[in-house]
């Protein structure tokens, strides 16, 4: 598992602080798809924002048009739920060490996403993840998974964006914006701008009909917790007692001058 790898897209991985850990995921036995809105990056935070093309008069369109915008990203946005994990990276092989290539081993992330290295790590088995998601979640509402891909400018970018009045009027906004959602997920939900691009993220959006967060089991999926280097040491006891609970191993990275170590946790 924490060795030299053979295949790349066998585990996913989520960084998170050990507050949520200890206190929600582990006890429970459960993690979360989360709102959309609340992630990191402002193509997904913030609202979008729709073209409209029309044989109408101007008036009209106008008159509807900053609804339409309202409606349009309460209807995509606002119920979409998203879990964001990362990969190892699929080059991985071109690595001397490569370590640097696991998706546990992101300084980056751990300091962004874990609390400042104080967090965990937990470690998924890809397979069995997909099958518990689709399996619990499926039937909610339209649910997507995959790897991101990293676009400045994304193809298919201003159809996605772009509605018809006609279209609208004939049909309901409702109904057409589920045709768009299933003809561009990708460009709504799974493109990122460049700069995200060594995070290797890979991904599950659900939109259903509400805000809330909804919740999955973890128990067939959870392969190992990865403890941030400074993860506080007054809570190993507490973490450790979830070893033999979900019968994985928990380590600690290290970062002996700047390259990630994995040693066995000792309590």
């Amino acid at each position: 598992m924490f060795g030299n790898l053979t295949d790349a897209n066998k585990y996913l991985y989520h960084y998170t602080t050990s507050h949520i850990v200890l206190n929600h995921i582990l006890p429970s036995g459960k993690a979360r798809l989360s709102p959309l809105s609340l992630t990191n990056d402002p193509r997904e935070s913030k609202d979008w924002y729709f073209s409209l093309s029309s044989n109408y008069d101007n008036e009209s369109v106008d008159d509807y048009f900053c609804q339409l915008q309202m409606e349009a990203n309460n209807l995509i946005k606002k119920n979409c739920k998203v879990l964001c994990l990362t990969r190892d990276n699929p080059n991985i092989y071109e690595y001397k060490c490569n370590q640097f290539g696991r998706g546990y081993a992101h300084p980056r992330m751990w300091a962004q996403y874990a609390d400042n290295h104080t967090g965990v790590c937990i470690m998924f088995h890809r397979e069995n993840l997909v099958s518990t998601i689709k399996q619990e979640l499926g039937t909610l509402g339209m649910l997507y998974h995959g790897e991101v891909q990293y676009e400045n400018q994304p193809n298919h970018e201003s159809e996605a964006f772009s509605l018809d009045y006609s279209d609208i009027q004939k049909h309901g906004l409702q109904k057409v914006l589920k045709r768009y959602i299933t003809k561009y997920n990708n460009t709504f939900f799974f493109k990122k701008a460049m700069d995200w691009q060594n995070e290797w993220e890979y991904r599950f959006i659900l939109i259903d009909n509400d805000i809330k967060s909804k919740y999955f089991s973890i128990k067939d999926s959870i392969r190992g917790l990865i403890l941030g280097v400074d993860f506080p040491k007054d809570y190993e006891l507490d973490i450790s007692a979830f070893s033999k609970r979900y019968n994985v191993p928990i380590v600690r990275i290290l970062w002996r001058n700047g390259h990630p170590q994995i040693i066995p946790l000792h309590t």
